[in-house]
């Protein structure tokens, strides 16, 4: 959680800067992939906390592992 609000901060102080045209357009392409990532991964989460390890990397491989790197 403290990773996921250190990440929200870097991006809005990236997007208060002032960007040229292909900066914002990035920016709004990661913002969607840092969502669809957050939600993938609180799949993974909500396994590894209720100690379902084996549901938690079935979570991980149907989707966090793919777009980990459309949000890293």
């Amino acid at each position: 959680e403290k990773d996921r609000v250190a990440v929200d901060k870097l991006i809005d102080a990236y997007a208060a800067t002032k960007l040229v045209e292909a900066e914002v357009t990035g920016l709004e392409t990661f913002k969607t992939s840092w969502a669809d990532y957050q939600d993938a991964y609180g799949a993974v989460l909500t396994q590894a906390r209720a100690n379902r390890p084996q549901a938690a990397a079935d979570a991980y491989f149907a989707g966090a592992d793919s777009l980990y790197g459309e949000a890293d």
